[in-house]
């Protein structure tokens, strides 16, 4: 007579094999994520070469004792100390700005979709960036570098013309009466190379329906307010001149002025005024590393700010908060320490005006190996909210 009870064999069998499944079973299953993007250590090198030329002159002996002094400042922050005298302002552009420039152009393009799309420019858009505390000149020279790495791979991606290809094999053709170089060409943008790039940066500004390039004023382009308590004018004039004008006649921009421009205006985004620095059509708004000093200065006119950007920005608009993990992520409130990501989380959210798009509370970034500047540069650990207007 058949049964379907186990045999004690089968049962040591079974238990057997259910030893073996726990023990080659993973206790979770881990979360499949796609390789990050090949770091460009290229485009990353040119940025530090921008800043090392903008300002070498204030490349001294006595820079590190003056990069001290402020270094005390900004960790007991004194904010206002620490950004009260133009020398303090030039040790801080070489110091810190270099890598934040880095680490936000490497927000800007990776960490969100919803980011990226603001520096894609496509058809006949005027895009509209606005950075609150942004004048020591990382946002300046991080947007125009997010800008110029799309259109570089725009540019990298687009079918080469007719015309071109047939020049080129017109010209590649071997007639027997000229020496055939075999040496490889030299890596890197040479003067010739920089200003076919200009060319064609040049030339995305218009879209297909437009006139021929001669046309003054291009149809796609990106303008940056940026607002700041101190006063980054003579800074910011001076990245955004390297950053649009040509250093050598040999030698184009890094991006052309058709496309890009910068405002500054030195004013405290805190204290109220008749006409708005953020136009309605703003498409981001940046706070990075920024909050904890506006927190540190007012935590209620801090918190009433937050709250007026739904009466200035059109449905659509991001809003993007970076701040230095650990403590400086922290805000005291009635005595109690609270973390700067959960109040923004109760600030912003607790109505159906904006949605959060990205959190995280601890996110590195690394400097890409390879890279040289006069002075050391550091990772950085930063706390991350990205929300929409809905």
């Amino acid at each position: 007579m058949s049964t379907n009870n186990p045999t004690p064999s089968d049962r040591r069998r079974g238990s057997r094999k259910s030893a073996l499944k726990a023990a080659v079973k993973p206790k979770y299953k881990p979360t499949v994520r796609a390789p990050p993007p090949p770091r460009n250590t290229k485009e990353s090198q040119e940025i530090l070469d921008l800043f090392h030329h903008a300002f070498n002159a204030l490349f001294t002996p006595q820079l590190p004792e003056l990069l001290q002094k402020v270094k005390t400042h900004l960790f007991n922050r004194d904010f206002l100390e620490a950004f009260g005298a133009q020398e303090n302002l030039e040790a801080y552009v070489v110091r810190w700005s270099p890598s934040r420039a880095l680490c936000y152009r490497e927000v800007f393009l990776e960490l969100s979709p919803a980011l990226r799309k603001v520096f894609e420019l496509k058809g006949e858009e005027k895009v509209e960036i606005v950075c609150i505390g942004g004048g020591a000149g990382a946002e300046v020279v991080a947007v125009a570098a997010a800008v110029k790495s799309l259109m570089r791979a725009e540019l990298a991606a687009a079918p080469a013309p007719a015309i071109a290809k047939e020049e080129g094999s017109k010209a590649g053709e071997n007639t027997g009466d000229e020496e055939v170089s075999e040496e490889p060409e030299e890596a890197g943008e040479g003067p010739d190379e920089a200003k076919g790039l200009e060319n064609d940066l040049e030339s995305l500004t218009l879209t297909s329906d437009s006139p021929p390039a001669t046309t003054p004023t291009p149809s796609r382009s990106l303008h940056m307010t940026a607002i700041d308590i101190a006063d980054w004018t003579s800074i910011t004039t001076t990245l955004t001149t390297a950053l649009t004008t040509a250093p050598t006649p040999t030698r184009a921009a890094y991006i052309p002025p058709t496309l890009y421009s910068v405002d500054f205006h030195h004013h405290d985004i805190l204290t109220p005024r008749d006409t708005p620095l953020i136009p309605p059509t703003t498409r981001l708004i940046t706070l990075l590393f920024t909050t904890n000093e506006l927190y540190t200065q007012s935590r209620a006119a801090t918190t009433n700010f937050f709250l007026s950007l739904k009466e200035l920005v059109q449905p659509g608009c991001l809003l993007l908060v970076l701040e230095s993990a650990g403590s400086y992520s922290t805000v005291l409130v009635n005595g109690k320490t609270f973390p700067m990501g959960m109040l923004l989380d109760h600030t912003l959210l607790a109505g159906d005006v904006w949605e959060k798009v990205l959190g995280e509370d601890a996110k590195w970034f690394r400097l890409p190996e390879g890279l040289r500047y006069p002075i050391e540069l550091e990772n950085m650990r930063f706390m991350v909210r990205v929300y929409r207007k809905t």
